[in-house]
């Protein structure tokens, strides 16, 4: 079984931090939080497989995956909104088509080409470093995580 020592959160616990990143979210006017690391997903929606991010938006909480992973985002994180990349339908469209002005991303966990990429297709919308909100959120702990409960329900062990 896997414990909060590394960040993983029962379904209340999660819940409350989707809205603690929302506050951050709204306070620093962005639209959407882009979480791409491996450990964000989980931390946030629960979602274990290999690819992906995490979106936490004012009004929105999506997982946008390729198809391997369809079934077990939908399996793990049943509270988030499926989102289905493919070949012809990526993250680039994703927000272009939602028309986010502001996204924040993680810095740490997306490449120069993946940036520069996204700078290119969508000029009209500003990036803006994400790690430091989410770290915020990290900073207060909830009961749970405290306590050392187990990890989300949905979550492989």
């Amino acid at each position: 079984m896997v414990f909060n020592c590394l960040g993983f959160l029962g379904e209340d616990s999660m819940r409350e931090q989707v809205e603690k990143l929302r506050k951050i979210l709204i306070e620093n006017d962005v639209d959407v939080f882009l979480g791409s690391n491996p450990l964000t997903r989980k931390y946030l929606a629960g979602f274990t497989g290999y690819g992906g991010y995490v979106i936490i938006g004012r009004d929105r909480m999506d997982i946008a995956t390729d198809f391997c992973h369809y079934e077990q985002a939908e399996q793990e994180a049943p509270d988030f909104r499926l989102v289905k990349l493919t070949y012809s339908y990526t993250i680039l469209d994703y927000i272009k088509e939602n028309g986010f002005k502001k996204v924040a991303f993680e810095e740490s966990t997306m490449t120069a080409a993946e940036y520069l990429n996204l700078k290119a297709k969508l000029p009209e919308v500003e990036l803006v470093y994400g790690a430091g909100m989410l770290a915020k959120v990290k900073q207060i702990k909830t009961p749970e995580e405290i306590a050392g409960q187990p990890a989300h329900p949905h979550a492989r062990s």
